[in-house]
């Protein structure tokens, strides 16, 4: 019924003149406009958005495998030795295990878990003669690091334990009486220091090698 009213009522009844209609539909076109171009850009942005994360995710998986990974320095590795600098480190040659050539400088090794006296101390020159007479020259060596213990002391040398064919050369040393059982203190315990303990304390009820003259042998 109010269909049927409408069109016969003066424009001015409802508010709106020719003027006003034409203004109107102007206007309505304007914000059909709008919102249709912001519908647009909005699908836009939701078909863009889910893409992105796995760009990013691509790309960081590529980033990832293209890095190398560093190799991990072995536990134990052969060397030539070449002298004793004192009753409890020696100057060795790093070599190759596939043909025994030299690799890199000659460097020096303390031997992990055990002191020996320096030169010029009380059995400090029996010591290093000790050691040059247990291992000879150019003789083929094995360089062992300790899994708990650092690689090198505080001064930056490094310290391991030295085998000679199944013979532990600080054990041999210690139960010789040339050297005691020793590690810093605010270090982990090395894992053969307590069998270097052992054979210190029967060297020195012994009175074996050092301990015969000395007070003490070691530190």
């Amino acid at each position: 019924m109010v269909g049927a009213i409408l069109p016969r009522m003066p424009t001015y009844l409802l508010g709106v003149t020719p003027m006003n209609t034409q203004f109107a539909h102007t206007r309505t076109a304007k914000l059909i406009g709008v919102s249709a171009a912001l519908g647009s850009l909005f699908l836009g942005l939701t078909a863009c958005s889910p893409a992105e994360p796995k760009e990013v995710a691509l790309s960081a998986t590529v980033a990832a495998s293209a890095t190398p990974t560093a190799e991990a320095e072995p536990s134990d590795f052969p060397a030539t030795f070449l002298s004793a600098i004192d009753g409890d480190t020696a100057k060795v040659q790093r070599v190759s295990e596939k043909d025994g050539s030299a690799a890199g400088e000659p460097i020096s090794i303390n031997i992990l878990g055990i002191d020996a006296p320096e030169i010029g101390q009380c059995g400090g020159d029996e010591a290093k003669a000790e050691f040059e007479r247990i291992v000879n020259p150019q003789a083929r060596i094995i360089i062992t690091f300790d899994a708990k213990a650092p690689r090198e002391d505080k001064g930056s040398i490094a310290q391991a334990y030295i085998s000679s064919g199944s013979s532990d050369l600080g054990e041999r040393l210690v139960s010789a009486g040339f050297a005691g059982a020793w590690h810093a203190e605010d270090e982990v315990v090395p894992t053969r220091f307590e069998s270097y303990e052992k054979a210190a304390t029967a060297a020195k009820s012994e009175k074996a090698g050092s301990w015969a003259t000395c007070d003490t042998v070691g530190r």
